[in-house]
């Protein structure tokens, strides 16, 4: 119960800031900030942080790793940038900037803190921030959306390892094996397994022609597991770790899928151009991945959520009538290339019944909607309400 009353307290917060055009919330002393955002993607990054506060004593209990993840928090400020250049929106963000040796985020809270009380702080305000993303994103985007806990590994082999949560062992079993549900339990993805748009199975979506390690091995990084390279055998592999567990739908109550991406240092962290060369391609990928899985086109997602869409339709509400008809009578609907979508980007069929009437093909339940107009000069967008 406290929990649930700490979770609601951030998230009324959070949705103030939302509304409020905020950028980025702190926690106490900023050890931890969220960046909040409009995609329905949210990233995590524990391991990157620099603060050594002398208040917070080094990490003793339970021989705990403490080594930085290097560049991590710069690989993530690129996938911000190149996300927004693409989409015209943010990933939600959420930052650990205490050092590995202070607090590891991605650990159980004992394991986490050590039993310091500021750390622990730390740890919840972490994971209330992470729980109060995927509520933004749930009330936003209900087709679903993606999290990704992202890290840097120091492996010998040079590839991104791409964690569902199956260990090596596990991912070298056959597809049969992967389909069962046995393994579906396991992993990160389950929501993904079971309602993607295409139906492709669980071997299909860890290392098919459109799993997530195949496209970014497409895009120039190695990946495992993909296609190109289906399993990680016997070598090194990190398949998730604490917040992957927590926070993906291999929890039912969880509404994202979920996974950990391990990044190699050579030829993707060791240099500032490597970084921005991977956030890039990373953005692609996302959108790709979002676009092909859960019919959900990101691009759009700057008409939606602009501040500069024309004036009028700012000040006033374009009604659809019960019958479904939209009736615009100072626009000639047949100088213009017409899209009707909804708040989540769905596409609407509908039919041009005169230059000034387009008439819904299906049935619209009450809600805001879109009408995009486009002719050779400019492109109009026109927010409509059904009541």
């Amino acid at each position: 119960m406290v929990k649930l009353k700490i979770l609601n307290f951030f998230y009324l917060i959070v949705v103030f800031a939302f509304h409020a055009d905020a950028q980025i919330l702190y926690g106490k002393n900023n050890y931890i900030s969220y960046s909040i955002g409009k995609l329905p993607i949210v990233v995590s990054i524990p391991h990157d942080g620099i603060l050594r506060p002398n208040q917070i004593p080094d990490r003793t209990c339970n021989n705990p790793t403490t080594v930085r993840d290097v560049y991590v928090y710069d690989l993530a400020t690129q996938l911000d940038s190149a996300l927004e250049r693409i989409t015209g929106c943010k990933p939600h963000v959420i930052m650990c900037h205490l050092n590995r040796t202070k607090l590891d985020a991605n650990r159980n809270l004992i394991d986490a803190a050590c039993g310091n009380s500021e750390a622990e702080t730390a740890w919840h305000e972490f994971h209330h921030f992470i729980d109060t993303a995927f509520s933004l994103v749930q009330n936003k985007w209900p087709s679903g959306g993606l999290y990704i806990d992202l890290h840097g590994h120091g492996h010998p082999i040079q590839r991104l390892e791409i964690g569902y949560l199956l260990t090596k062992e596990e991912l070298s079993s056959t597809d049969s094996l992967l389909n069962t549900e046995e393994y579906i339990s396991k992993s990160s993805i389950q929501r993904l397994v079971n309602r993607n748009i295409n139906q492709l199975s669980h071997a299909a979506l860890l290392r098919g022609n459109f799993a997530f390690g195949s496209l970014m091995s497409n895009a120039g990084f190695p990946s495992v597991p993909s296609s190109q390279d289906p399993s990680p055998d016997t070598t090194d592999y990190f398949n998730g770790g604490y917040n992957l567990v927590y926070h993906s739908s291999l929890n039912p109550n969880i509404f994202l899928d979920g996974i950990q991406i391990e990044t190699n240092y050579n030829n993707l962290r060791n240099n500032y151009l490597n970084r921005k060369k991977f956030g890039d391609s990373l953005a692609k990928v996302i959108v790709e991945f979002i676009d092909y899985h859960y019919g959900v086109n990101l691009q759009n997602c700057k008409i939606i959520n602009s501040s500069k869409i024309e004036e009028k339709a700012i000040n006033h509400y374009y009604s659809i009538t019960d019958d479904n008809i939209i009736k615009i009578t100072e626009l000639n609907f047949d100088e213009y290339k017409i899209k009707v979508f909804d708040t989540q980007l769905h596409h609407i069929p509908f039919s041009i019944l005169d230059r000034n009437h387009i008439q819904i093909s299906t049935q619209l339940p009450a809600g805001i909607y879109f009408l995009q107009l486009q002719s050779k000069n400019q492109t109009k967008t026109i927010k409509m309400n059904k009541i």
